[in-house]
């Protein structure tokens, strides 16, 4: 088991026999390391003046506002517009475009073209007839922008099956990223590494904070503790290869008690569950037994489910006791963390014909999206709401990712990641290559030959 103290590597030396073991990082064979590009998640205001949570990126010349949301079962980036079709998921047009994200408005863009005639993108899981490409500049924010990037316009997704989980404009996140791979070819980052945290999303202005999504590398100052590395997997439907296994989830009654929602049978297995942090929900979890028991245990039922932002989430009954204490989730790997009710309890929340979110506080909705039995086999999965407490970092080119306990923080410290998870310190910019990009992008750097050694050794007696 490798852990990450305080955003730095550190192995664990097996007991009693003694091991001295120090990893060393090396800087990579470039003298400078490209920073990361960090994107906010926050309510960013779209180009019509409402609000949609997301990645904030903005598009065009001049350029229109946009929220994202990375997808990792996808990878092109995919932008939605001019026209709207919210498949009946809300009732007006006002309505729709704040559901995308916002709308492009091609026509206003000074800056839009096509891609060259040998261009192919990379493939998707529905048809290419179903949407058709282009290209335009795309604002990463510091001065650091892509021009003439190519993106997906949505033409004909009413099979695509997205539904409510996923209606927003997408970043693609899987493995033939364009923006990854864009990004790396301007010289923005070094690695096919990400950070993600979610930041807080509850009802309150105090339980809101902004998020952030990083490119080549991560957010040092939003981890807390030590992190816990584990290597990517391969098991099957599990698009972003981050595989979790869950040794307990317990329930942190106000009174300071503590109920498991595992069968108590002795030997019970431990629960696998899959990383899609685009996802609205802490978890999706198997009806039978895990949400049963929770039901059981705080004395209420499921009344409904939410058709809103936190779309198939469980609504509680009203009428009947509603949970006010936090749900702690516990890993194989020795990681323990805990969602605040603040984060878990929210009023039922949704788009209304204007375009505004709206909230119902008669209908709560506890961001558990409970799996039928009839979904059989159907893996469990951590979504976003579960980066309200926990940070993750990814690299598939050293196929590993990293989970830390989550700091809700406004403090940045970006660390820049190459591809076998080296990190390096700031000290210089770097040029970037030119290819229409800004002329250099924030830089990490190492003197020549010098070793980036971020030591920590574990000593076993």
């Amino acid at each position: 088991m490798t852990a990450m103290g305080g955003g730095r590597p550190l192995l664990f030396a097996p007991w009693p026999v003694l091991l001295v073991m120090c990893l060393a990082l090396t800087a990579v064979a470039q003298e400078c390391v490209p920073g990361p590009v960090a994107l906010p998640i926050i309510n960013a205001t779209l180009s019509t003046g409402k609000h949609r949570r997301g990645v904030a990126m903005k598009v065009g010349d001049p350029e229109q506002a946009f929220a994202f949301l990375p997808n990792w079962e996808t990878n092109n980036t995919f932008l939605y517009g001019p026209a709207c079709d919210a498949l009946n998921l809300v009732k007006s047009n006002d309505a729709c475009v704040s559901l995308r994200g916002g709308i492009y408005e091609p026509d206003k863009s000074r800056s839009k073209g096509t891609p060259a005639f040998s261009y192919r993108p990379p493939p998707e899981r529905w048809s290419s007839n179903t949407y058709d490409m282009f290209t335009d500049n795309l604002d990463l924010g510091k001065n650091m922008s892509i021009k003439g990037f190519p993106m997906a316009d949505p033409k004909d997704y009413r099979n695509w099956d997205l539904q409510g989980y996923d209606a927003q404009n997408i970043i693609g996140m899987g493995p033939g990223s364009t923006l990854v791979e864009a990004s790396r070819k301007d010289g923005h980052i070094a690695s096919d590494a990400f950070g993600f945290y979610w930041g807080l999303d509850g009802a309150g202005d105090e339980d809101q904070t902004g998020g952030s999504f990083v490119l080549g590398g991560y957010d040092e100052a939003k981890t807390s503790g030590d992190g816990r590395t584990q290597p990517l997997s391969d098991t099957q439907g599990c698009a972003s290869r981050m595989t979790v296994s869950i040794q307990d989830i317990v329930l942190n009654f106000a009174n300071g008690t503590e109920f498991s929602i595992f069968p108590k049978a002795s030997g019970s297995t431990h629960l696998s569950a899959c990383i899609l942090p685009e996802r609205p929900t802490v978890m999706s979890m198997p009806r039978t037994p895990y949400f049963q028991n929770l039901l059981d245990a705080i004395g209420n039922e499921e009344w409904g489910r939410s058709l809103g932002v936190d779309y198939e989430n469980v609504i509680l009954n009203p009428k009947m006791p509603i949970f006010t204490g936090n749900l702690t989730f516990r890993l194989d790997n020795g990681l323990g963390i805990e969602i605040p009710n603040r984060q878990l309890i929210v009023p039922e929340r949704y788009i209304n014909d204007t375009g505004d979110l709206a909230v119902n506080s008669s209908r709560p909705v506890l961001r558990i999206n409970s799996l039928p039995d009839t979904a059989g086999i159907a893996l469990p999965i951590l979504g976003r709401y579960f980066f309200t407490s926990a940070y993750l970092m990814s690299n598939r080119d050293a196929d590993q990712f990293t989970l830390w306990q989550a700091n809700a923080t406004t403090v940045e410290n970006l660390i820049p990641v190459a591809e076998r998870n080296e990190v390096s310190v700031a000290t210089q910019s770097c040029a970037t290559n030119g290819g229409g990009a800004s002329n250099a992008t924030t830089g990490f750097s190492l003197s020549r030959g010098q070793m980036a050694f971020v030591g920590i050794c574990a000593v076993g007696l």
